[in-house]
């Protein structure tokens, strides 16, 4: 098992005292939001300190969920039953919010757990890559995009990731603002959910540009690049 021992969120969604700021964060970090809600939390998170950690300490969980996995290839059927599960609308009202997310949670666990537990083969199965190298600092990050499962495999292919921030990488269609895609990993391979709108129409999208920014802990504060663009590469079909 992993020892990680970076602290968890401040709450949980059973924990009397989980309110709507934390509902908030727990959205934000899987990727739930839709753009206008997306921007709002960014700009939550730069003005309160608690809730970007919050939502920092969730991507951190989440990502830790698939650590110690081992590399097993799912089964054909997995993919139709998680488009089954996830893609469902959700019954908010029914459920009630903590209702709802622990459902959510539980459903983005087992994505993330299918989706990660055979890294070589979500590469096999990409339908796009884009390659984004920074040479000054011995720097590669690759990304393979699965537009059929609506996930990109980002990985760190050669040099250090910063110690004192995050590499966030970026969709940016023609004429449209620029969508983060998620954090780098700071050592490996990690694979992110697309968000809806780019997964919506990531299978015919042209023109597209991938970018690398750098940015502090816990990624962009503003839901736009707000550091240096180290490195940007082209969409390519395979």
């Amino acid at each position: 098992m992993s020892d990680d021992t970076t602290p968890g969120p401040a709450t949980e969604p059973d924990d009397p005292a989980f309110d709507e700021a934390g509902a908030q964060a727990v959205e934000y970090a899987l990727g739930l939001l839709d753009a206008q809600e997306s921007a709002a939390a960014a700009v939550r998170m730069r003005a309160e300190p608690v809730f970007a950690a919050e939502v920092r300490a969730w991507q951190e969980r989440l990502a830790r969920l698939a650590a110690d996995l081992p590399q097993v290839p799912p089964h054909y059927t997995v993919k139709k039953r998680l488009d089954a599960r996830l893609f469902a609308a959700p019954a908010r009202r029914g459920l009630g919010l903590r209702g709802w997310l622990a459902a959510a949670l539980t459903a983005a666990a087992v994505a993330v757990a299918a989706l990660v537990i055979a890294p070589a083969l979500m590469t096999q199965q990409a339908d796009r890559i884009a390659e984004l190298s920074v040479p000054d600092r011995g720097l590669r990050i690759t990304t393979a995009f699965d537009t059929d499962a609506g996930a990109v495999e980002v990985t760190l292919a050669e040099g250090p990731a910063p110690a004192d921030g995050d590499l966030e990488v970026w969709w940016i269609s023609p004429d449209a603002a620029p969508v983060s895609l998620g954090l780098a990993p700071h050592d490996g391979t990690v694979t992110l959910p697309l968000p809806r709108d780019v997964a919506a129409h990531a299978a015919d999208a042209q023109g597209v540009t991938i970018a690398l920014s750098s940015e502090p802990r816990g990624g962009s504060p503003t839901g736009q690049p707000t550091g240096p663009v180290l490195a940007t590469a082209p969409l390519t079909t395979l």
